[in-house]
């Protein structure tokens, strides 16, 4: 970058949406999946979070080295747009969403979905969930 407080500038611009589109991730992480799978969710989105960038640091990386800086940047953003569209041809169901949260199916309106948000209600999710309780059982492995 010639200037540097333009450069500066796009990077904090750069941060900021990326604070934005964590939130967003959050909130869709929140809203669309059960309760029981929360843990399991959040472990995948960490992990996506921490190794997503390393894949591109790696990308970018190998195609520097073939055909420069100007290739690495254009290389890139081709990958992510064609990824976008592979993924919408492959689940077709991300494309119809209304933003409503995850297409609900007769099971899940059996089971009382979708549920009241977490904001309505008066207990928090721990105070509903039943209590684990620790049970001795014989010494040894499992």
């Amino acid at each position: 970058m010639p200037v540097l407080w333009i450069g500066l500038v796009l990077l904090g611009v750069a941060g900021a949406a990326d604070v934005i589109s964590a939130v967003f991730r959050q909130n869709v992480q929140q809203r669309a999946v059960p309760d029981h799978l929360q843990g399991r969710l959040s472990g995948t989105f960490f992990a996506v979070v921490a190794g997503g960038p390393r894949l591109g640091d790696l990308e970018t990386g190998i195609a520097a080295a073939i055909g420069g800086p100007e290739f690495a940047v254009w290389s890139g953003g081709l990958a992510c747009v064609v990824g976008v569209g592979v993924l919408l041809w492959r689940v077709p169901e991300l494309w119809a969403d209304d933003g409503g949260g995850r297409p609900l199916s007769a099971a899940d309106r059996e089971e009382g979905w979708p549920r009241p948000s977490r904001s309505s209600t008066r207990a928090s999710r721990c105070e509903r969930r039943p209590a684990l309780r620790w049970r001795p059982g014989p010494p040894g492995p499992r």
